[in-house]
């Protein structure tokens, strides 16, 4: 999946659109914040009901409903409100959909890009943000988001790994553990750890024992700069982590992976990986400033960077490789000899 953030501006009708764009964000996330599909049901319901039901203002939930059936997420009949096939699907609680914590983190992502302009003129905030992953009430949309991601994503990075000679995988940061039963449900010998914060791990065994593979994927909590992370791996796979630390944390981290590697391992590290320019690929370019409004140090780093970093660490041999589904974020892998 390509991140997506709108059209490269160069005319005055782009720059129009991009910079209206925002309204149509903020209408979705409130209706998604407030829950008003879930409000309108699944049988629908009149302005009144809702406004009723959600304890809103019955001006502004009129409005608020109008708009969404305006940009297609609602359908109108007479006085009367419906829920889109799209939203249906989507945008309801009962549905067994990841779309929605996504949207939930996005509303968190909100508050902080608010504060941009405010860090760019003085490099952080007088109250440091906090990263909403980090923040105990946002943990499980985080994830919950990110494992929605994750399954979206997970097919061609499977495909971009030569599994042979691997038997033991750690997913270091590995959140939901999405790629960790990915991976095993790919190769039947393999055996997987799920290395993240305990109150991440807590989620992940839901999830391993959701895929049924309770039995090869272990999970293990702790600080991955701080604590013992395990040894004996084939292969480390650590997916967009690294660009919510500081490059003196990340030395420190490659390190430590390289000696939890087994002689002729492999290191593969999934980031928003830029050109040494810092201009391209233009999604990792943006998303390094969701790292600024979110994280005291976090950043994206180049190739040229990372490879430092990897042969610093005393590993060999780090390549750049672009996989052609998702050319937001690359791999740059190493070995250890």
């Amino acid at each position: 999946m390509n991140h997506v953030y709108g059209p490269y501006i160069d005319s005055e009708d782009k720059l129009e659109n991009a910079v209206r764009a925002f309204q149509v964000s903020r209408l979705v996330l409130t209706a998604v914040e407030l829950g008003v599909f879930p409000a309108v049901g699944e049988n629908g319901a009149d302005a009144g009901t809702v406004t009723e039901r959600l304890g809103t203002d019955a001006r502004a939930t009129a409005m608020l409903l109008n708009a969404l059936v305006a940009i297609g997420l609602l359908a109108k009949d007479g006085a009367f409100f419906r829920c889109t096939p799209l939203s249906a699907e989507m945008l309801c609680r009962v549905a067994p959909c990841f779309v929605l914590p996504m949207l939930e983190h996005m509303g968190h992502l909100w508050e902080s890009w608010s504060h941009l302009t405010e860090i760019v003129r003085g490099g952080s905030l007088p109250v440091r943000i906090e990263e909403p992953a980090c923040r105990e009430d946002q943990v499980e949309s985080f994830i919950g988001a990110m494992h929605h991601f994750g399954l979206r994503q997970q097919g061609p990075f499977v495909q971009a790994i030569d599994w042979t000679g691997v038997r033991h995988v750690l997913d270091l940061g590995g959140g939901s553990g999405v790629y960790a039963i990915s991976f095993c449900r790919a190769a039947p010998c393999l055996t997987a750890t799920v290395f993240d914060r305990a109150s991440v791990v807590r989620l992940a065994r839901r999830y391993i024992e959701e895929a049924g593979l309770t039995a090869r994927i272990r999970v293990l909590a702790g600080d991955m700069l701080a604590d013992d992370i395990g040894s004996g791996y084939d292969l480390v796979w650590l997916s967009n982590v690294i660009h919510s630390m500081a490059r003196e944390d990340v030395a420190v981290l490659f390190r430590k992976v390289a000696g939890a590697l087994n002689p002729g391992g492999r290191f593969v590290v999934r980031d928003f990986v830029l050109e040494d320019d810092r201009t391209r690929p233009a999604p990792g370019a943006v998303f390094a400033l969701n790292m600024l409004v979110n994280t005291p140090a976090g950043r994206c780093y180049t190739r040229s960077e990372l490879a430092e970093l990897l042969k610093a660490a005393g590993l060999v041999d780090p390549c750049l490789q672009t996989v052609e589904a998702d050319t937001a974020t690359r791999l740059m892998i190493a070995h250890k000899s």
